[in-house]
């Protein structure tokens, strides 16, 4: 007997938790850090008193939880501190200052504020069921100097469907799969060994599913937290496009071999909660996975809210930055609101989704547009649009799953839920390849760039504000394999650039030296890259001379790196001992194939070297904007300094000593003609002037 499909409710909970509150008014509010920090203050104290000074009464029946609570306090400032190692440009988040506050549905008459609304002056009534007042509430708590910021939280639809390979029977339908200009060249993907996303993690947050799909169930799809509740349909059609398996039933993927998890915006609490739900997804996921964002926010402020990226929201904007600083790669629905995103303003009046705006932020997420089936593409009248969208694919007409009365399978799937999947999937493939043949995953910007060269312009390119539909195989065979640089500096001669558990603190790729050299790259360049012995003790009271070598293991020539060097007492290998910067260069070309490239010199002037004699160590960073230098958080006791330089190939460490007096004798100098790395070492020994 056929094994019949099972029904949503045999495989996961649908309706888990306390019963979903009807009616209640929730708002997200950040403490501000001087209250929240004040160990004599009590948070919840401060937040019922800001309340009742606004609508008196209100605190009555209130309640008051964390916003972040499916992870514990400490697991959360984990993970900021280990964004902050990882991306020197993010700042780190306190979200233990954010609550989420529960207020009774009802009548308030609300008290004077000088920006309130006419409609809602003193003395007039706030119904806390309407949207409107719920907003207005949240803008009128941010007013007092207790309070950085608050907003509404309720639940908003996903982006939905706007009405409008081959021994699977319904891959051929999967245009979109096909070579570009039509589509992203998935087919092509398929071929190399990582192009079905193997090995790649994806997490998709919506608020519903049919993991039980004929076509879906063999990938194993499983859910982290929340509650499997509504929307099935639409979640079932997006995992579609990216995991159709490929077993001769419908359809087939775009990567149907990575390991895919789901993760619900309703929490087991009963609430709506999109940040808390992708801080918890975070908490599950590695560098180099993909995050997919399939919803969209209101914003209350505006009457008749049309739809906008979930990231207007400030705790969210927050809760993605973190993912993005951990190296997970967001796909960010640029939703279904017909509008252009750098004409909006927050209520702050800030245009932080247009990039041209100083009150621009970027949480590093890949936002995606919607475009039509048809070539050339053009953008759908219902998506968003403007200079925060970085890719667009198909807005109509994907074949995918469906659970809906039709049937199994849909061919009009549409909208930015559609677009969306199709950049994920392509995420995937390439990080993928990258995993498979380079033993490497790429960053969250690099791979947003990466995603965009050499792709399919919509019609009318840059003037429709959708951005590029990736074109997979121009990044196979060009872009991607051909053009990614992958910086290192070794952590011992042997090394080939991968991260290591092993701890040293020689590496060969530091080098002090007593005088100025003519030319840093012919003496210390290739052909010197076995000899670890090239570097001298610090002389106190005289300049030093520090250069630092690095390789590039990637297929392209490496730009604009920039390279710091510190030093430390090997026995407080800390974040404060990182305040004792020696000085930066810039290396403007490394070129690729592991040739090995000299900084110019960094001078460890005489009056910066410490006075007491003994033994250091140097730490040198590496980094530019494509791939921004790692950097280590205050809190980091030295054993984790030392994996912090394991984990980072970019990060290396150096032993030296502080000496009263230069060596005696004849100094041994590399002096060679740059040759490639395979190449046989060519050590002369010279006597160099002054050395004595």
């Amino acid at each position: 007997m056929q094994e019949q499909p099972r029904s949503p409710s045999d495989q996961q909970p649908v309706n888990s938790g306390r019963p979903i509150p009807e009616h209640a008014a929730l708002l997200a509010i950040k403490l501000s850090a001087d209250k929240h920090n004040d160990a004599s203050i009590d948070d919840h104290e401060v937040l019922a008193s800001v309340l009742e000074n606004i609508l008196p009464g209100v605190s009555q029946g209130m309640h008051i939880e964390p916003l972040i609570s499916s992870q514990e306090p400490s697991a959360v400032t984990a993970l900021v501190e280990r964004a902050a190692r990882m991306d020197p440009t993010y700042k780190p988040v306190d979200f233990g200052a954010w609550y989420q506050v529960h207020l009774q549905p009802g009548m308030y008459k609300s008290h004077s504020s000088a920006s309130a609304a006419s409609d809602l002056a003193s003395g007039q009534e706030l119904n806390l069921v309407h949207p409107s007042h719920v907003a207005e509430l949240a803008r009128r708590v941010e007013e007092p100097d207790e309070v950085e910021c608050a907003h509404a939280m309720r639940p908003v639809p996903p982006p939905m469907p706007v009405p409008n390979p081959e021994a699977n029977p319904r891959e051929a339908n999967e245009i979109y799969h096909a070579a570009a200009p039509q589509g992203i060249d998935a087919r092509y993907a398929w071929t190399r060994l990582g192009g079905d996303g193997a090995g790649i993690g994806l997490v998709d947050i919506e608020r519903g599913w049919d993991l039980n799909h004929e076509d879906l169930r063999a990938s194993n799809i499983t859910l982290i937290s929340g509650v499997n509740q509504d929307f099935l349909n639409h979640g079932t059609s997006v995992l579609g496009e990216i995991l159709m398996t490929d077993n001769a039933i419908g359809g087939v993927g775009i990567a149907p071999n990575c390991t895919a998890r789901v993760i619900s915006q309703w929490r087991t609490s009963g609430q709506y909660n999109t940040p808390a739900t992708i801080i918890d997804a975070v908490a599950h996921m590695s560098f180099g996975d993909v995050l997919q964002l399939e919803a969209q926010e209101v914003d209350d402020n505006i009457p008749n809210s049309p739809f906008f990226p979930v990231e207007i929201k400030d705790a969210t904007y927050e809760a993605i930055r973190l993912a993005t600083a951990l190296g997970i790669t967001v796909v960010e629905a640029g939703s279904n609101g017909s509008q252009d995103l750098d004409t909006y303003a927050n209520p702050a009046g800030l245009k932080i989704l247009n990039r041209s705006s100083p009150n621009f932020r970027d949480s590093g997420a890949i936002m995606v547009g919607a475009a039509t089936s048809s070539v050339p593409h053009d953008p759908m009248w219902f998506t968003n649009h403007g200079s925060r969208i970085d890719l667009y694919a198909w807005g109509e007409n994907v074949d995918t799953t469906t659970i809906e009365s039709e049937g199994t399978y849909i061919s009009n799937f549409s909208g930015t839920s559609s677009a969306t999947p199709i950049i994920s999937g392509s995420a995937l493939c390439v990080q993928g390849i990258a995993q498979a043949t380079m033993n490497r995953r790429f960053s969250p910007l690099e791979l947003r760039r990466i995603l965009a060269i050499d792709g399919t312009p919509s019609r009318n390119g840059t003037s429709d504000k959708i951005g590029i539909m990736p074109n997979l195989r121009a990044i196979i065979d060009g872009t991607f394999v051909q053009s990614a640089p992958d910086i290192y500096i070794r952590d011992f001669v042997g090394d080939a650039g991968s991260t290591t558990t092993r701890t040293s603190l020689e590496s060969p790729d530091i080098i002090v030296w007593p005088t100025s050299v003519v030319n840093p790259q012919n003496s210390f360049g290739n052909g010197g890259e076995f000899f670890n012995a090239t570097s001298h003790d610090v002389v106190v009271g005289k300049d030093n001379h520090v250069f630092v070598r690095l390789l590039n293991r990637g297929g392209s020539q490496g730009t604009n790196i920039n390279v710091s060097l510190y030093y430390s007492q090997p026995a407080s290998l800390q974040v404060q001992a990182l305040s004792k910067l020696i000085g930066n260069t810039t290396v403007s070309v490394i070129p690729a194939r592991r040739f090995l490239t000299v900084s110019d010199e960094i001078l460890f002037a005489a009056s910066a070297i410490p006075v007491a004699l003994g033994p250091y160590t140097f730490i040198a960073i590496a980094g530019n904007p494509d791939e921004p230098a790692p950097a280590p958080v205050s809190t980091m006791t030295p054993k984790d300094f030392v994996k912090f330089v394991g984990n980072n190939n970019r990060v290396a460490m150096r032993s030296f000593n502080v000496v009263s007096a230069p060596p005696a004798g004849v100094f041994r100098a590399p002096i060679h003609v740059a040759e490639p790395i395979t190449k046989t070492p060519k050590i002369a020994t010279v006597a160099l002037p002054g050395a004595s």
